[in-house]
């Protein structure tokens, strides 16, 4: 069904065009998503690997560990629009926990999913794992996270509620928080369920991003603006750096 390889620089197109399919936001250009890509897999103690499809020899995404030297990693996935829904993620993550498991004597792994991504809910209680948690979403940085709940408090539906009553949290703090879900091998058989509807608008997603860069933005400027002839290349360089 598929074929799981460790990921190499000549994949650095393939990932740039899952970047600019998958991302809620448009991401930067392509070279420097290619460019980041390397970087990536330069990344002491991450481990990436390219999803394939064996009849095609198609790129459908990737997946990956983000840090084998802790006892337990965190773990992602993402496909290509064409191959979700399809049982490949499954495949992928069954495959790849197996290989590291053995190789590493790892137990245990745990993946952070944002709250209004049921599909990736859905996979993973398929993959046995259990509510451990919640933790703060990278989009929202310092104080950004109390700011955010205050401003999109209109969020909150049915569907946060009863996420939140799963994870023993209040529906206010899930707005700037991701699912914590711990997953252990070899896989249990599935005792969560995520009973809801996939909703493709993804408005929390969109609305954590479209805050995070207006906050981004206004940061950047104030820096450029306060930087003078001497400083202002160092400037822009760590801008770049905190795009990336």
């Amino acid at each position: 069904m598929i074929i799981l390889r460790k990921g190499n620089p000549g994949d650095g197109a393939d990932y740039a065009r899952l970047q600019n399919e998958v991302f809620l936001i448009k991401p930067m250009g392509s070279d420097h998503i290619v460019e980041f890509y390397s970087e990536l897999l330069e990344t002491e103690g991450r481990l990436n690997f390219v999803i394939s499809d064996e009849a095609t020899g198609d790129y459908c995404g990737q997946c990956s560990v983000k840090d084998i030297r802790v006892e337990k990693p965190e773990i992602e996935i993402e496909l290509l629009e064409k191959y979700q829904g399809r049982g490949i993620g499954f495949a992928a993550l069954s495959r790849m926990m197996q290989m590291v498991s053995i190789s590493e004597n790892v137990p245990c792994f745990f993946a952070t999913v944002e709250p209004d991504n049921i599909a990736s809910q859905k996979l993973m209680y398929k993959l046995g794992g259990v509510p451990a948690g919640i933790s703060r979403s990278g989009f929202l940085r310092g104080d950004q996270a109390e700011d955010f709940e205050r401003e999109y408090l209109g969020l909150i539906d049915d569907k946060t509620i009863a996420i939140a009553n799963m994870y023993n949290t209040n529906p206010q703090k899930l707005l700037s928080c991701e699912l914590v879900i711990d997953i252990s091998f070899p896989l249990k058989p599935p005792t969560f369920r995520a009973d809801f509807a996939i909703d493709d608008s993804r408005k929390l997603g969109l609305a954590r991003r479209n805050f995070s860069t207006v906050k981004f933005a206004a940061k950047a400027m104030e820096m450029l603006k306060n930087a003078d002839e001497s400083s202002f290349e160092e400037v822009k360089a760590e801008i770049e750096k905190m795009l990336i």
